[in-house]
């Protein structure tokens, strides 16, 4: 699967517009990723407005290349058990294989536990309490090219004990 050595976190975007099928491509791919006893704590808000990207720029710590993505995606969960981050990092690494996939760049923008910056998201999309916002993809059309780097590291696997 060359998506996944290929894939890079983007941050400076086309100005062109990403398709809403494509999207939808990248949503259902994130909905398919293992979660804890099949609990799928996830929801999505997309976001392709550009006054409310360049808001978020201004919000997430490290987000200013939300302001030239074509969209974000907003990864919402709903705890419903323990593991729920780790059933969200799954379903973020699904969507980021399948903008890759795709042709389009993408950056994962982490929020949670960012407390002060997740809460000035709530507020502004209107997210209730017993939610939390796990974090954002920024997509689009890739303007910049980044090169292929084996991080294979045969010194840091262990048999049978450390």
């Amino acid at each position: 699967m060359d998506e996944i050595y290929k894939r890079r976190s983007i941050r400076s975007f086309k100005d062109e517009i990403v398709e809403d099928k494509d999207i939808e491509a990248i949503i259902k791919a994130g909905m398919n990723a293992p979660s804890a006893k099949n609990n799928e704590p996830w929801q999505f808000i997309v976001v392709k407005d550009k006054d409310t990207l360049f808001h978020l720029s201004t919000i997430k710590l490290y987000g200013k290349m939300l302001k030239e993505a074509a969209c974000a995606i907003v990864l919402v969960a709903k705890p419903k058990m323990i593991f729920w981050q780790q059933d969200m990092a799954a379903c973020c690494e699904n969507m980021l294989l399948e903008a890759t996939h795709l042709d389009l760049g993408s950056c994962w923008c982490g929020v949670k536990p960012l407390e002060r910056e997740e809460e000035r998201l709530r507020d502004f999309f209107s997210v209730p309490d017993d939610y939390y916002i796990f974090g954002l993809v920024a997509l689009g059309y890739a303007d910049e090219e980044k090169d292929y780097n084996n991080k294979f590291d045969k010194s840091l696997i262990h048999y049978e004990t450390w």
